[in-house]
């Protein structure tokens, strides 16, 4: 599919990524009221129903409760000319955790902090789902609880004591 020109009063720059809803493009607002690149989070438009648009907006009302260190904040929301909505977020440049352990090598120590960084935004976001219905937010919540519990974490525990507690006992990653 051909890049759009504009998405509401974005100009886009060039494609993200893509999911099985949406598009994201990288985008400037090209009406004079700001000069950052976002990411601009559109409906695929051959899949637009009304049940979509509502999940789409319950996506925007979560975001828009989410304020935490490790979660992108939503900067705009609207609509395209097409009457599709679409959500402008900070865009963030990096890597999967992953893939940033190995290219910093980091150790055991630091990989828990990063993962347990994760698993406290997935746990602020849960915390914010107003109905719990939200099935994709529940799988992931399910594989970092998975994840915690593998680590060693108790049911339960914050994030913050399990990682005190877990990084107190693991091998040092400057040895």
């Amino acid at each position: 599919a051909p890049l759009p020109e504009r998405i509401g009063p974005y100009r886009v720059l060039s494609v993200l990524g893509s999911g099985g809803m949406s598009h994201v493009y990288a985008a400037l607002r090209a009406d004079g009221n700001g000069q950052r690149v976002v990411a601009l989070k559109v409906l695929r438009p051959e899949l637009v129903s009304p049940a979509l648009r509502e999940r789409f907006a319950r996506e925007q009302a979560l975001q828009e409760r989410l304020t935490h260190a490790h979660i992108a904040p939503l900067y705009d929301a609207g609509l395209d000319a097409q009457g599709h909505p679409y959500l402008a977020m900070e865009r963030i440049d990096g890597q999967a955790i992953t893939a940033y352990a190995q290219a910093h090598a980091l150790g055991v120590e630091d990989r828990l902090r990063l993962v347990l960084q994760a698993a406290a935004a997935v746990s602020h976001a849960s915390a914010r789902i107003a109905d719990g219905a939200d099935a994709a937010a529940r799988g992931v919540i399910s594989h970092i609880n998975a994840l915690a519990a593998g680590l060693g974490c108790r049911p339960g525990e914050p994030a913050a004591q399990c990682a005190a507690r877990l990084c107190a006992g693991a091998p040092s990653s400057a040895a």
